[in-house]
Formats: structure tokens, C-alpha cells, sequence
């Protein structure tokens, strides 16, 4: 037998009577201590973010599409045996001949409005040309895309048409990808949050416990409790009936056998579990670990008290005593001396780092990225066409690839240069002179 107990006894209708109590010395209530959510750390494509990996596919197939349906729109040219035959028969007016050619060509276009005279000074051309080839076509597509335009634009009805559905199409899109890439390039999404009491009844991801055969449990479960009774006249009750529920029927159990258990396993879990618990205790918790947080209102008002044998005649002493130390300040300073950590070292005083709305590489690196390999991949298909164009060049003037490319490479490093002859095959002045010769000689 004791004359009184002091501990973090909390004053309840059952403890109540089998002892008697002080008044408190200390108010509380029940709050919930949870994981603080982790900032993920910006991914360096996060740029590719705002749409998902099917949006991108779906995008990539609309956009050869649109190009292919553009070429064969504005390039399809039948050219069957009655076009090709029509070329060599002996017609006897030349002019006849290549105004039919040209009839029959213009009848056989699917949209013979993007077809233009090459030679504007020969009114009667025996072949039309158009803009849109397939490169042209792949090209326009990609200017509008990138919303940088291009330089050829189409003329007839129906490829202006497609064409228009095309702009409105990437006006919708463009914007939309915009207006989300603010978001995630300048804040990094974060795991869904929980807030309240309510938030962890309405979900199942994170598991609850509480303190087995505790106070805080008995809030609850035990239908007698004069907190319950009163949470169970609000019309929440069911989200505690609810948390009731998880916490007795969750298999692993999620129940402790002590309040350092549950803080160890909120701080292993990650945001998987979340701790009731009393708030003067979670206060501790987070002075000393700056991973944790406490969320949601206090879900009751209680406090503890000092326990002495029912009709003690000590209670009434002590009980003033309680209330001169709560006057004069004396127990917030003695709480302040032993919750709080005085070497600098709480979460207390840990200054809060200002957030920052500057974006720095790990947001937009990738676009740097994406940048370099560009440029290596232009670097490398113009070296291809240097070779293929040396090549060229060697064999139509019968030297060696090497002297070919000695030759090019030695006017390409040469900067001070803004003109380039033009190559001819050999044999080409010979065969002028000769030309020539003979007409002298007519």
C-alpha cells in the first residue's frame, strides 16, 4: 500500500473507483502520432511528368498519322499503265500530248490543289510538283507540335482542314501539359496525406493501434467510458467505431504493449502506421525526433492526476498544492525544463527551412539532357552526310574517298570562308568544248 502514486496516470471513471484523485496537474487529450510526409526528390525526366506513358504513345501515334493522312492527301498521285502509256505514243502535236499527260495527272490527285508548276515560265509542264513529300509532311507535323510553325503551309480545303483539326488538337494538349508542368517542376508530389481521425477511418492503407488496455484503447472500445459516451452523442461516432474496428480486427495485431513500441514502430513503418496516443506524451516524442508529427485535434480533454486511497484525508492538501504551483507558472516551467531539449539539439529549435519556389537542376535537368543528346545526334548524322557526300564526290570525280575527305574536311575547318565552289564531274569541260566546237563548226 502507497499514501499516493504519481505518474502519467490518467484520471478515468474506473481508475476512479478504486482510488481517489487530485485535481490535474497536467491536460491532455488524445491526438495521433504519424510519419511526417517525405518530399520526394524530383526525378531528372520529370518533365515527362505531366502526362502519362500512354498519353505519350498516343501523342507519337496521332502525330504519324496526321502526317501520313497529310502525305496521302496532298501527294497521292495514281500513276496507272493509261498515265505511263500516254508518254510514248507518237502524238503528232507535242503541245496536245503534254496538255493530256498533265489532265490525266491532275484527275488522278486525291487533292490536286497542293501541286504546282516547278517552271512557272512553261505554261504547259509535262510534270507537277508539290511540297508536301513525306519528310515535308513529318516536318510540318513536329513544327506545329513544338508550336513553332513551319515553312510551307498547305493551301487546298481538305488539307487545311486536317491541318485545323491538327492545331486545335495540340491547342488543347499544349495547354494542358503546361498548366501541369508548373506543378511538377515546382513542387514534388508527396504521398497522400492524412489529417484527421476521419482520413484514417475512410482508408486502409495505414494501420492504427493504441496502447493495449490503456486509457486511450478504453476511448475506444469501452462503451462506459464517459468520453465515449460523449463522442458517441456527436455525430461522428462512427468514425471512432470505425477506428475501433481496424484497431481489434487488424491481423498483424496493431496494438502495443507500450507507448515506446508505438513510436518505434510509427517511425519503422513509414507512414504505414499511426499511434494513438496521449498529446502531452506525443509532444515528447516530437522534441526529440523531428520525423514525427502529431495530426488531428485533441479527440478528448482529460489530464493526470496524483492517486491517493479513496477518502485520503491527504487529497485536499495536495490538490492546492497543484493549483498554487498552476497559478504561479511553476509546472509550465517544470514542463518546459524536462520536455524540452535545452542544447540546441530539438526539433523545437531547428529552424524551419524557408521553401523556395526556385527551380534548380534536379528539376529541370533532364531538359538539359534531352539538349546534349540532341546535339550528339545531329553531331553524328552530319557526319554521316559528310561521309555520304564524300563519297559522292569521289566518285564522280574518280579520286580516292580519302583524298575526298581530306578535301571537304579542310574547307570545313576553314572558317574564314562564306562560299563554296561548285564540284563538276570530270569530262564536263571537255564535253562544252566539244559542244562548242561543233557549233562553231556549223
Amino acid at each position: 500500500k502507497g499514501d499516493l502514486g504519481i505518474c502519467d496516470l490518467t484520471i478515468t471513471y474506473d481508475r476512479r473507483q478504486a482510488v481517489d484523485f487530485t485535481m490535474p496537474f497536467m491536460n491532455l487529450g488524445i491526438s495521433i502520432l504519424f510519419s511526417k510526409p517525405v518530399k520526394e526528390e524530383p526525378e531528372l525526366f520529370s518533365f515527362l511528368k505531366p502526362f502519362s506513358f500512354d498519353v505519350w504513345i498516343f501523342l507519337a501515334t496521332a502525330y504519324l498519322t496526321i502526317s501520313l493522312v497529310l502525305f496521302f492527301l496532298a501527294s497521292s498521285a495514281l500513276r496507272d499503265p493509261l498515265v505511263q502509256s500516254l508518254s510514248h505514243v507518237n502524238v503528232k502535236s507535242a503541245t496536245v500530248s503534254r496538255q493530256l499527260i498533265s489532265a490525266v495527272l491532275k484527275c488522278r490527285l486525291i487533292t490536286p490543289y497542293e501541286w504546282d508548276n516547278p517552271n512557272p515560265n512553261d505554261p504547259d509542264p509535262d510534270e507537277l510538283e508539290t511540297s508536301f513529300n513525306i519528310l515535308n509532311c513529318l516536318w510540318f507535323s513536329i513544327g506545329t507540335l513544338m508550336a513553332q510553325g513551319c515553312d510551307i503551309l498547305p493551301r487546298a480545303v481538305s488539307t487545311r482542314m486536317l491541318a485545323c483539326i491538327w492545331w486545335f488538337f495540340l491547342l488543347i494538349l499544349n495547354s494542358s501539359y503546361t498548366a501541369n508542368l508548373a506543378a511538377f517542376l515546382t513542387t514534388s508530389r508527396i504521398e497522400e496525406s492524412i489529417n484527421n481521425a476521419e482520413d484514417l477511418a475512410s482508408q486502409t492503407k495505414v494501420k492504427v493501434g493504441a496502447l493495449r488496455n490503456g486509457a486511450t484503447a478504453s476511448f475506444f472500445t469501452y462503451r462506459e467510458n464517459i468520453f465515449f459516451v460523449r463522442w458517441l452523442q456527436n455525430s461522428n461516432n462512427t468514425v471512432y467505431q470505425q477506428l475501433s474496428t481496424m484497431m481489434t480486427k487488424s491481423r498483424p495485431d496493431t496494438m502495443t504493449d507500450s507507448n515506446t513500441e508505438g513510436v518505434e514502430r510509427v517511425l519503422k513503418d513509414r507512414r504505414g502506421y499511426a499511434f494513438f496516443m496521449e498529446s502531452i506524451s506525443i509532444e515528447y516524442e516530437m522534441e526529440r525526433n523531428c520525423t514525427l508529427m502529431q495530426i488531428n485535434n485533441l479527440l478528448d480533454n482529460k489530464g493526470y492526476g496524483i492517486a491517493l486511497p479513496i477518502n485520503s484525508p491527504y487529497r485536499t492538501f495536495v490538490s492546492k498544492a497543484i493549483l498554487k504551483l498552476t497559478e504561479r507558472g511553476i509546472l509550465t516551467k517544470l514542463k518546459d525544463k524536462w520536455w524540452k531539449v535545452h542544447d540546441g539539439t530539438g526539433c523545437s529549435a531547428t529552424p524551419v527551412k524557408p521553401t523556395s519556389d526556385e527551380l534548380d537542376m534536379a528539376n529541370v535537368g533532364g531538359v538539359f539532357l534531352v539538349v546534349v543528346l540532341g546535339c550528339v545526334a545531329a553531331f553524328l548524322v552530319s557526319l554521316l552526310e559528310f561521309l555520304w557526300n564524300c563519297r559522292k564526290i569521289a566518285v564522280e570525280e574518280k579520286i580516292t574517298p580519302w583524298e575526298a575527305i581530306v578535301s571537304e574536311f579542310k574547307f570545313a575547318i576553314n572558317l574564314s570562308l562564306t562560299t563554296k565552289p561548285v564540284r563538276k564531274k570530270k569530262g564536263d569541260g571537255s564535253e562544252s568544248s566539244s559542244r562548242s566546237d561543233s557549233g562553231f563548226r556549223l
